[in-house]
């Protein structure tokens, strides 16, 4: 469901409740719960409020005299002189996708295709661009109107001559007001492909989600009425900005953004930017790790204490595991099927006296929410075409005439599933022929 596991945000909520009031532990319960992309904001500001109670003396919209109240107020343990005011926000590319929503654009257009009997496959998009006010506008219908080019002369006549003669070339070319799409069709290549120019960079070094996100939390703690180091902590709800350090002749990374940040708002001593981050996987380990990213970004013109830098270097180091990247979470929590923390269903690890699968995937097919071939196929119990050699480990248990003589539960601490282990004996007569005990 979302970017850390459910089992962790509810140990947080446990210990957070010793210094949120209950109204506000209710509201961060319920916008958890709600499981839309909003949650995300508030899984990040669980995490981050829980993570310095850890090393610190931590209070929640503390009112220090103003009409605003910031989210953390932080004093050190170690070193009480040593306290900050952040507020923590939640930054994405919303924005950007409603001015260009080429995703739901192709999807629509593949589905027409699909109930017109042509394949996917062969399909290739162009879609042209304009500099918008946000940054590159993409040439495709608003969302909505998308039946200008679904319903035009262009379309329906690309789709004709596919069908028509479906092992030949084709090719649209649509223009009007708004929209300049061109539709390439070859029966030759097996994959979909699409090309556009990135929309979701800043153009702008004010105008983008970054900045104006900075600009508005700087404003509102000016207002708290704090005399004390203030920050703020700007966290990945989806930001192309925060995960990329990429940056040409027309756009501008992270780095340059908040310098010019610093340039108008000089009462911010520093940023904290927190992302996650895929590590590269290796020979030996297929599966990629993931890390929560914080950097530090300090205003030039003040001077970070040390031993505050030693606070938040162990923040850092007390942050949890997440599970998820912040774009597969932010698809999770938007579909309501996905409102349940990641499974491993799917998996399965055998020895010659073990076999070991999903705890929840092995309840959900003895509920009958999964159907037993299913269950097989996507466990590869079942052989196919592809992997003609899979067999179901369960049947070969059988067939040497073993039988399950343990069962147990192998926890998992930091992850939503656990794994359950069935053990076998040695050869049973009761489902197995007899044997001379004299034979080895």
């Amino acid at each position: 469901m979302a970017i850390f596991p459910k089992r962790i945000l509810q140990e947080m909520l446990n210990q957070n409740a010793h210094f949120l009031s209950e109204k506000q532990l209710r509201e961060h319960v319920n916008k958890l719960n709600k499981g839309c992309i909003y949650s995300l904001s508030t899984e990040w500001e669980t995490v981050i409020l829980n993570t310095f109670s850890k090393i610190g003396h931590v209070q929640y919209e503390q009112s220090f005299g103003g009409n605003r109240f910031a989210d953390l107020f932080f004093k050190s343990k170690d070193e009480p002189n040593i306290s900050f005011l952040a507020d923590i926000t939640t930054v994405s590319d919303r924005g950007y996708e409603e001015d260009n929503p080429v995703k739901a654009f192709v999807d629509e257009t593949e589905r027409i295709l699909k109930k017109n009997g042509i394949k996917l496959g062969g399909m290739h998009y162009e879609i042209e661009s304009i500099k918008g006010k946000r940054g590159m506008k993409l040439k495709i219908p608003p969302k909505g109107q998308f039946d200008i080019f679904f319903n035009s002369f262009e379309f329906t006549d690309f789709t004709a001559r596919i069908k028509k003669n479906p092992i030949a070339q084709h090719a649209l070319h649509f223009i009007s007001k708004e929209a300049e799409v061109k539709l390439f069709y070859n029966p030759q290549t097996k994959y979909i492909s699409l090309h556009h120019a990135s929309y979701d960079t800043a153009h702008s070094i004010k105008n983008n989600p970054v900045y104006n996100t900075l600009k508005s939390k700087a404003e509102q703690l000016k207002k708290t009425g704090y005399g004390g180091i203030l920050a703020i902590f700007i966290c990945d709800g989806g930001c192309s900005i925060l995960n990329s350090n990429f940056k040409d002749w027309q756009s501008y990374n992270l780095d340059s953004i908040i310098s010019e940040f610093y340039r108008q708002y000089s009462s911010i001593r520093f940023i904290l930017a927190f992302t996650v981050k895929e590590m590269p996987h290796t020979f030996f380990n297929i599966k990629r790790n993931k890390i929560v990213e914080a950097k530090l970004f300090s205003n030039p013109i003040f001077e970070i204490p040390q031993t505050l830098l030693d606070n938040l270097n162990k923040f850092v180091a007390h942050l949890p595991i997440p599970v998820n990247t912040v774009i597969n979470a932010a698809h999770k929590v938007s579909n309501r099927l996905e409102k349940q923390g990641s499974s491993f269903y799917g998996g399965s690890t055998m020895t010659s006296k073990t076999i070991k699968i999903s705890s929840r995937g092995l309840l959900e097919l003895l509920s009958g929410r999964i159907e037993q071939k299913k269950f097989l196929q996507d466990h590869c119990f079942i052989p196919t075409s592809e992997r003609p050699t899979d067999r179901n480990p369960f049947d070969l248990k059988l067939n040497e005439g073993k039988l399950i003589s343990n069962i147990w539960v192998e926890k998992s601490v930091n992850n939503d599933d656990d794994w359950i282990v069935f053990e076998f004996g040695k050869t049973d007569p009761a489902i197995f022929r007899f044997i001379n005990p004299s034979e080895k």
